[in-house]
């Protein structure tokens, strides 16, 4: 891909990159490192929020959770009260 490159330089009469900068910029691990804004696939952009995003599922959850356990108190209740009204 380097000769590639370099070549695709000569022929349009660019300015020649020097190898190890052409080796950098098209080495993938080094892509996605620099990538570092919000978004981004670098680590360093990524993992933060990913965190967020954790944390904010486990906040969700547990707001779910109580409200699944309030409708179904609820709906206990309120069979509770039919039956006792059927009752009278």
């Amino acid at each position: 891909m380097v000769d590639f490159v370099e070549g695709a330089l000569r022929e349009k009469q660019a300015k020649p990159m020097e190898r190890a900068t052409l080796l950098r910029a098209l080495d993938p691990d080094n892509f996605v490192a620099v990538r570092t804004t919000t978004g981004g696939p670098a680590p360093s952009a990524l993992n933060p929020q990913i965190h967020r995003a954790t944390s904010q599922f486990h906040e969700d959850s547990a707001w779910y959770r109580s409200e699944v356990d309030h409708l179904s108190a609820s709906s206990q209740r309120l069979h509770a009260a039919v039956d006792a009204f059927g009752r009278r």
